[in-house]
């Protein structure tokens, strides 16, 4: 996903041109409006208050959720104090180039937020939110994606930011909540269910009555063959 970011720097002020100063339908204003609170702390709130009272079986895993979500928009925004970049509304769109849309390095908070365009860190809160619902429930995971998608592209139409501003978010917010979702704790892997399979259990082997729990005092099954067998007289000098 960072290679398509690279790629989009060479659409990012064409798009942002074409996207300045559109009168789009009111559905469209009102799509985008809604879409812009799934990028954020608000948005967030409102799921995990939607989870924790619809679906008592995930609770225990929603601080692992949150912790997701909360690192994937903390993630871009650190990357916003390490690499300065404008957004749109702040750059001369008809005669800019790209490389003059970015600024200095490591301006840190000097620079306001119409210097902080580089990645969406909407995008990376509503991937990484995306990324973990779809650990808890992997049927929609499409449906999430989408309303990801959607929050991206709120922030290119919006004037928010550049294409590749939203899919550098994209990325930092998905390789943040995977490692998060993957995480191992205890020697378990995530929130994924390990079974041991027969090799690996350390009751095979055993007699039937070891491993229902109860005393099994036969001796081996070598021995009892070895008192079975009859004992050959010696053979005469």
């Amino acid at each position: 996903m960072l290679g398509f970011a690279c790629l989009a720097l060479a659409i990012d002020l064409p798009v942002a041109r074409w996207a300045a100063g559109r009168d789009y339908p009111r559905a469209v204003r009102e799509l985008m409006s809604i879409a812009e609170v799934l990028g954020h702390g608000v948005g967030v709130t409102l799921v995990v208050i939607t989870v924790f009272v619809l679906d008592p079986s995930v609770r225990r895993r929603l601080p692992r959720f949150i912790v997701g979500v909360a690192l994937g928009g903390l993630g871009a925004n650190v990357v916003k104090l390490i690499i300065a970049r404008d957004r749109p509304g702040a750059v001369d769109l008809p005669h800019a180039e790209v490389a003059q849309t970015f600024g200095e390095w490591l301006p840190l908070a000097h620079n306001g937020s119409l210097h902080q365009s580089f990645p969406s860190a909407h995008t990376a809160t509503a991937v990484a939110m995306a990324w973990m619902l779809s650990v808890l429930y992997p049927r929609g995971r499409w449906w999430f994606g989408t309303l990801a998608l959607l929050v991206g592209a709120q922030r290119v139409l919006g004037g928010a930011h550049f294409v590749s501003d939203v899919l550098s978010g994209a990325a930092a917010g998905w390789l943040v909540a995977v490692g998060v979702s993957s995480f191992k704790r205890g020697g378990a892997t995530g929130d994924t269910l390990r079974i041991p399979s027969s090799s690996q259990d350390p009751r095979a082997g055993r007699s039937p009555a070891r491993r229902a729990g109860g005393n099994d005092d036969s001796p081996p099954v070598h021995q009892i063959a070895a008192e079975n067998t009859p004992q050959r007289p010696p053979a005469a000098a």
